[in-house]
């Protein structure tokens, strides 16, 4: 019931809703977006001010430079930077995380790639690693044998630069589908990152500037085209870093807690735009893709839905099997709410009027309904007495 009843009540009073896509615009300097409402787009600015298609896609040339391209309407440079298909290419970001990307459990073993180009062309990886306690371990693909000697290799290559075992997070994207390959992001115990490769199968090991108060809880390999920076890092007082090329490290001027938040992040070769929701609304940043400095920020409140709003006053707790905070699958209650004992009590009166009605002694049930609600209150009335 405490699972049931709720899904049924999210089943029959849900509306979707969802936020819109932002975007910051160079030519109007403000977040400009699109939604489907009523069965039409609309296109609108952070004043409300309303656009045609042809107009909005002239707001964001580099987002829509190849519709332009094909219209004749393309500008060919903006703020002293030119704009072709290259330069669109090399300058697009992307990233995004939620609770789950930092609850969920990691299986252990990963691919890792030769990052030199054999051919001009990235090849899929023939071996897995995984850490030991202190130390790497790498495995054959093809039958699963440990490579004794590479093993120690970058054993050995971590040791040399002073990392201390074991690893703690890792990240990488392990797929010949991208133009180059910087290998992993790692985490060690003393909460300093380092960057993994594999060249010619031999280890390289380099030490980033990230420092031990940084607190860093989540890495991410991203390996832009550009190349500027290879990763982002979140640590202790929701900040958030860019790893650079030179392994240096940039804070951004957000901040993301991912046990609370969602966060994506899309960008251009001028701006990036960086949305960070929560349960009351959404954060919108405008952060300048070449200096990281953010140059505008909007604060959206969303609507709680009224079903939503009843919620509490109607059930004392949820029940779930998973949720986004949980790294397993494992029944728990959640949302608890002294609210709902208005309700237990008049159901508990019910039940008892009922049950003397009856003329059934099974008095303790109403007891029960005073805490449980309509998870005690429906099958208490199923339940008889034996005659």
């Amino acid at each position: 019931m405490a699972w049931m009843l709720p899904w049924l009540y999210d089943f029959a009073f849900y509306k979707p809703s969802s936020i819109p896509n932002y975007s910051f615009s160079p030519i109007s300097r403000n977040f400009v977006h699109w939604e489907y409402t009523d069965g039409k787009s609309l296109y609108l600015d952070s004043d409300n001010k309303s656009y045609n298609q042809d107009q909005y896609d002239s707001l964001l040339p580099i987002q829509y430079y190849f519709i332009l391209e094909s219209k004749n309407k393309a500008l060919p440079s903006l703020e002293g930077y030119p704009i072709n298909r290259m330069s669109v290419g090399m300058g697009m970001a992307n990233g995004s995380g939620n609770p789950a990307s930092i609850h969920r459990p990691s299986l252990g073993v990963k691919e890792i790639m030769e990052s030199t180009k054999y051919r001009l062309a990235l090849q899929d990886p023939t071996q897995v690693f995984r850490c030991k306690k202190n130390s790497i371990e790498f495995i054959n693909k093809s039958d699963n044998k440990i490579d004794t000697l590479k093993s120690r290799l970058f054993t050995d290559a971590f040791n040399a630069v002073g990392f201390n075992w074991p690893i703690v997070r890792s990240s990488g994207n392990p797929t010949s589908r991208k133009a180059y390959d910087f290998g992993y992001l790692v985490l060690d115990s003393n909460h300093e990152v380092y960057n993994m490769l594999q060249i010619h199968g031999k280890p390289y090991i380099k030490k980033t500037q990230v420092t031990p108060e940084m607190g860093i809880t989540l890495l991410s390999m991203r390996e832009p085209m550009n190349q500027a920076y290879f990763g982002y890092a979140l640590g202790k007082n929701d900040s958030f870093y860019l790893i650079m090329k030179d392994y240096s490290v940039k804070k951004l001027d957000f901040k993301v807690d991912l046990n609370k938040n969602n966060f994506w992040l899309m960008g251009n070769m001028l701006y990036w735009t960086v949305t960070v929701t929560d349960d009351t609304g959404y954060d919108l940043y405008a952060i300048n893709a070449h200096t990281y400095e953010t140059i505008a920020h909007e604060r959206h409140e969303t609507p709680v839905l009224s079903y939503t709003k009843s919620l509490k006053w109607v059930f004392p707790c949820t029940f779930h099997f998973q949720r986004n905070e949980d790294k397993w699958v494992y029944p728990s209650f959640a949302d608890w709410s002294y609210y709902a004992l208005i309700l237990n009590i008049i159901l508990a009166g019910l039940l008892f009027y009922i049950k003397r009605r009856r003329k059934e002694n099974e008095l303790w049930l109403p007891l029960v309904t005073v805490f449980c609600g309509l998870f005690s209150f429906i099958p208490a009335l199923f339940i008889r007495e034996n005659s």
